[in-house]
């Protein structure tokens, strides 16, 4: 098994980062996307969630917010997922100490779900991840082929398709991000158009466990 220390980090992938969270906290970017998982480890982890349980969501949730995958939560953090947190974590350790004055302090993940998507599901309708979650909040997609979206509201107005090809990581800003001459608020999201599955693990902080 492959320790933490061993997956390969980038100079280029530290300086994006760093210069990424600066654009979120000036309000003149929404998310981040970076290139950061191999393919072999795309594989070992699409073996390793394989074998864990799932449950069928709840159809709808607070806010009316409709759901349609199973879900895994909470996920253990063990193997390629604990490597992979790890990683994460270590990758924001270095890109924070390029910033003067970095807009969240350190990430520790302690709140893993997976989510499995089937063929032609609904997805998951615009929302909010809850307040509990702080810093930030990291989506992996590990396979299939559907559409993640930023949007301005609950209508899901104005959406925007982010990338969350496969082997990267997408950042959204969490509660406590620190904006520079704004408010933070927490961005709006959903899935849909998924035509052939999806499967994604998000990694949270969670200040009530």
């Amino acid at each position: 098994m492959l320790k933490y220390q061993e997956f390969k980090i980038y100079e280029e992938t530290i300086n994006r980062l760093a210069q990424g969270l600066i654009k979120i906290s000036e309000n003149k970017k929404n998310y981040i996307s970076l290139k950061f998982i191999s393919n072999d480890f795309l594989l070992k982890l699409i073996k390793q969630v394989s074998t864990f349980e799932y449950r069928k969501a709840k159809p709808v949730v607070g806010n009316s917010v409709s759901q349609d995958f199973e879900v895994c939560f909470p996920a253990p953090k063990i193997g390629c997922i604990d490597i992979l947190s790890n990683a994460i974590e270590n990758l924001f350790i270095k890109s924070t100490k390029l910033i003067k004055n970095p807009p969240i302090q350190k990430v520790q993940f302690n709140d893993i779900a997976i989510q499995k998507y089937l063929p032609y599901s609904s997805g998951i309708s615009p929302h909010k991840d809850h307040k509990k979650y702080i810093s930030v909040i990291i989506i992996v997609t590990l396979s299939g082929k559907s559409k993640f979206y930023l949007c301005q509201n609950r209508d899901g107005s104005n959406a925007q398709v982010v990338d969350d090809t496969p082997g990267n990581i997408v950042i959204l800003p969490a509660t406590g991000f620190k904006m520079i001459n704004n408010n933070f608020v927490r961005p709006i999201h959903f899935v849909s158009d998924i035509t052939d599955g999806r499967l994604s693990i998000g990694l949270r902080q969670n200040i009530e466990l």
